[in-house]
This record gives structure tokens, sequence and C-alpha cells, in this order.
């Protein structure tokens, strides 16, 4: 994958990416509902609605599990 693939501009900044380049290649928030769908719970279906991606998926990082800040020890969670 090429930086170009997420960041738009030429020389990118470290700010996050806008979600509409997220779902260039993974699909508006329905979408990703049905592919996670085997996730208990599943973390594109959450009850406070359509969260930012980059809420829990950073650039270069590993995930956080932004459900957990609330539901602590409550969920584990797989990769899928």
């Amino acid at each position: 994958m090429h930086c170009f693939n997420c960041h738009q501009e030429e020389k990118p900044t470290k700010k996050a990416v806008a979600p509409e380049s997220c779902m260039v290649c993974h699909g508006d928030y329905p979408a990703m509902k049905v592919t996670t769908k085997d996730a208990k719970p599943n973390p594109h279906d959450s009850h406070l609605g359509e969260i930012p991606c980059t809420d829990c998926h950073r650039q270069h990082q590993p995930p956080v599990v932004k459900c957990l800040d609330c539901h602590a020890g409550k969920y584990k969670f797989k990769a899928l």
C-alpha cells in the first residue's frame, strides 16, 4: 500500500485522514457492519451510531478499542 492510497496531499501532515478516504477501499458504515458481523460485539454496529474510523483505527499504529473506554473488562475483541 502506498501513502497516496490514504493521503491525497502531496506532502501529507500528521493529521488524521478523512473517513471518506477509508471508505474508498473498505466501504461505507453499513458495509463494514456486514463485513464484521461475526464479531461479538460488532465494533461497527455501535449503539453510538457511526463513529469516525479514526476514533479506533490509527495511522501507522495498532487500533484502539474505544468501546473499552466505557465498557472496561466487558468485552474481548479478536482481530478479524
